[in-house]
Formats: structure tokens, sequence, C-alpha cells
């Protein structure tokens, strides 16, 4: 009988011991949004993380691209520094994340950036409504279609726009980035 209570007594010690010793990863998976060359992110892919640990990014743009921020776990972090290089770091690890970076196309020249600039939206970040404001050369088209994306492609909003300005309800859109397109101009949206 000493000798099974000393057994279930070592038995629980080793089970306590393997407990305490045991470690913990959680996963972020890292991802750039468009496939550039000339943009990296280190590290990316799925990342294992030990649990209370910290985790950090480096987003690097070596060519004519602007990184415009990070949607972290769904909540968009705008890059407010550097425009070719941003820095994130998850703090004290204790749960699965991601991180999807978003550069801005690059080699735009000024003449077609004048010539695709159809719209403009205002405020930007916004919570309940935005206003479209369209372009003289927007006017100019016999129908002006509005789509509003998600940051996977899915339409989510089709609009007819009939005046320069438009007010749209966004209320109903989670916080995030949205890509807002007409014709061939696609402009960002923030929704805070």
């Amino acid at each position: 009988m000493k000798n099974r209570f000393f057994l279930i007594v070592f038995l629980f010690a080793i089970a306590n011991i393997n407990a305490a010793y045991s470690q913990v990863y959680h996963t972020i998976n890292a991802e750039i949004s468009i496939s550039l060359k000339c943009a990296t992110m280190e590290p990316m892919g799925e990342i294992k993380v030990l649990e209370h640990t910290d985790q950090t990014f480096f987003i690097d743009s070596h060519c004519n691209s602007n990184i415009s921020g990070a949607i972290v776990d769904g909540v968009f972090i705008p890059n407010e520094g550097d425009p070719h290089y941003m820095v994130y770091t998850f703090k004290d690890v204790t749960e699965d994340h991601t991180i999807q970076v978003y550069i801005d196309g690059g080699g735009i020249t000024e003449e077609n950036e004048i010539s695709n600039n159809l719209f403009s939206i205002y405020p930007n970040p916004a919570n309940n409504y935005v206003e479209i404001i369209l372009s003289d050369a927007a006017l100019a088209k016999s129908t002006v279609t509005a789509q509003i994306y998600n940051t996977q492609g899915a339409l989510l909003k089709n609009l007819q726009l009939y005046s320069r300005k438009t007010q749209i309800d966004i209320s109903n859109l989670s916080k995030g980035l949205y890509l807002v397109k007409i014709a061939n101009d696609t402009k960002k949206l923030i929704v805070k």
C-alpha cells in the first residue's frame, strides 16, 4: 500500500513537471496583399511563436511602391512612418494572429494618375458615411457605377451615382480596409 502511495505521488509530480515545462505555441499568418518582387516581409507565411514572447515583422519596399499599412487581426493599422518601410510587433503573444500588409502599386506615371483620378472619398478614414465626389471626367460618362470590395476581392456594394457628390452609408462595414472602384480608378477606403 505504501509503495502504491509513493507511486501515485511520483506520477503526479512528473505530470506537474511536464505541465510546467510544456511549451505552447501560437500561429501568426503573415502575407503581403499583392505579389511584388521588390517588396519583402520578414518573416512571412505561417509563423509559430512561443507563448508570452514578442514577434516583430519587418516590411520593406525596394521599388516605387508605398506601404500603406497592415490589417492586423481585422483592424487596419496605417503606416505613419517611412512610406517604404514598416515594422509591426505582436507583444506577449497569447493567441493566434494575422497580419496582411498592403503595398500600393509602383510605376504609375503622373500622366496616368491624372487621367485615372475620377473621384475622391471624404472623409477617409470614415465611420458611418462617406461622400464620393466625382471629377468632371467621371461626370462626362453616361453612367457611373461605384463598387466597394473587401480585401479578399468580394463585391460588397454596387451603386449607381448620378450627381457630383453622393453620400454612401458604410455603417454596416466592419473596421478595416476596403477598395472603392469607379471604371479604371481604384482608391482605398478605411473604415474605423
